[in-house]
């Protein structure tokens, strides 16, 4: 949020939370709501991935996969929406259950790494891994998409590849973008005997593959899985992480049109080459829409050997990158840094950002006594830092209970966070999520992802006249 030019008046402060659109300074505050469990599992079921988007109206859709480990249940994909307030709208989806359809020739599917996008009319689209076999870090099995209208119609159960084309080797670690009008892109990890290469494919809003199967990076070995990010006019970036040599693992990107078209001669650093030196590893990238066509790259970093302790580049740092769009770099970020003693760590972050430019991030901080502190770091439109930097985003900040990576959304409507809690004595996990209030000030119309709504001319008025007498009384 642009920092205001003076002190709101009481009175412009008071129409500002009668529009719901109140500024911020911290995520908790009187605004936001409490966290509710989204799901809560049972039957030796564990919530093996999850996510979530923002809606236009102040709703979220949140996406999780159930696995379990035996064959007396199913895996599942389930959706379900909620209002800003938590409470459920619709009917809970059931997206995709084990052996409703053979998908995959194997009697025993494990169901990972979902992920969700959203256009600005509320349609989705849905990813998810699908394993042969347990749960492990293989990539042997498939990636699956189903899109999801805004009644609730789900359609377009699919592979994310061309099973005609790709015929060998496993795909796995898929995630989704998608733009204004609802085409969108998947990007995901596809892995054969010899190499791992990153894989992306566009489609159209109907589901009708727009691009070929796109190799974006130079074959490898172990790769991790990526991100991806899209404009609302169908530009892409996608980031990956990549090891320069070793004690170096920087992370790339590189930018694609609607048609799977390059639009950079080579991939870049996604930091733009603003962190040297040995021992450097750029981990767990985050990728959303700027404003003005632009792109934000967030992810954890870690450098143990950093000379200067006082340094928050010793040890452990949440760190970002704004890129325009024409590809030049804009600012670079740092959300949250701590020393490193070898028994502490951060989760991988999570970002969001408005159509205004704000940006939210949020990550889990292990403590070098096994807590875990959920933490966030909001930033307005020139990159500076609102309110205080890591700060919490829950009242009892500190827990001893298993935590796993925060998933944000963010539109100019609300902010929400989603992350999985479980008991170190059991597979029983809850689904939380978690909104806020939104950054973005209010304009005079709603557009751009679902934007904060009119402001009447009266309540235009009155703000002037506030604002008038508040500068006429000073004299």
């Amino acid at each position: 949020m642009s920092q205001p030019m003076f002190r709101r008046a009481p009175l412009a402060v008071a129409i500002l939370s009668a529009l719901s659109l109140p500024a911020q300074s911290a995520l908790i505050d009187e605004e936001a709501a409490p966290a509710f469990v989204v799901h809560s599992t049972a039957q030796g079921y564990s919530i093996s991935s999850y996510d979530i988007a923002a809606l236009p109206n102040r709703r979220v859709a949140v996406l999780w996969t159930e696995h379990q480990s035996g064959s007396s249940f199913p895996d599942r994909v389930l959706l379900q929406r909620f209002d800003h307030q938590g409470q459920a709208v619709g009917d809970l989806l059931t997206l995709f259950e084990e052996g409703s359809l053979e998908l995959i020739p194997s009697s025993t599917v494990s169901l990972t790494h979902a992920r969700l996008a959203a256009d600005a009319s509320g349609n989705m689209v849905a990813t998810w891994g699908m394993q042969t076999g347990p749960l492990t870090s293989v990539c042997d099995g498939d990636a699956a998409l189903v899109r999801i209208r805004a009644n609730d119609t789900v359609t377009g159960l699919s592979m994310v590849h061309d099973e005609q084309t790709l015929t060998d080797g496993g795909h796995c670690y898929p995630s989704v973008a998608m733009d204004e009008d609802g085409d969108f892109a998947v990007f995901w990890r596809h892995e054969t005997d010899d190499l791992d290469r990153y894989m992306l494919r566009t489609f159209l809003a109907n589901g009708t593959p727009l691009s070929d199967h796109v190799e974006v990076a130079e074959p490898s070995i172990n790769l991790a899985g990526g991100a991806i990010a899209m404009q609302r006019d169908g530009t892409l970036l996608v980031g990956w992480q990549n090891e320069q040599s070793v004690g170096q693992e920087f992370l790339l990107g590189s930018r694609y049109s609607l048609a799977g078209e390059a639009q950079d001669d080579t991939p870049f650093r996604l930091d733009n080459d603003a962190q040297e030196g040995f021992s450097v590893f750029q981990r767990d990238p985050s990728l959303t829409a700027d404003q003005e066509g632009g792109f934000v790259a967030v992810w954890a970093q870690l450098t143990p050997l950093a000379a200067d302790e006082g340094d928050p580049d010793n040890g452990l740092s949440v760190r970002g990158q704004r890129w325009r769009a024409d590809g030049t770099p804009g600012d670079s970020l740092l959300a949250g840094g701590r020393q490193y003693n070898g028994s502490n760590s951060f989760s991988a972050p999570g970002v969001g950002a408005d159509t205004q430019g704000n940006l939210a991030t949020a990550w889990f901080y292990r403590t070098p006594d096994g807590q875990w502190d959920p933490t966030a770091t909001l930033f307005n439109a020139n990159s500076e830092v609102i309110g205080e930097a890591a700060q919490p985003f829950v009242e009892d900040p500190s827990t001893s209970t298993r935590v796993r990576d925060p998933r944000v959304a963010m539109n100019n409507q609300l902010i929400a966070v989603a992350w999985t809690e479980r008991e170190a004595s059991n597979n029983d996990t809850e689904l939380k999520v978690r909104i806020f209030p939104p950054l973005a000030e209010p304009t005079r119309s709603g557009g751009g992802g679902g934007g904060g709504g009119p402001v009447g001319p009266l309540a235009l008025l009155i703000l002037l006249f506030a604002s008038t007498w508040r500068r006429l009384s000073r004299h």
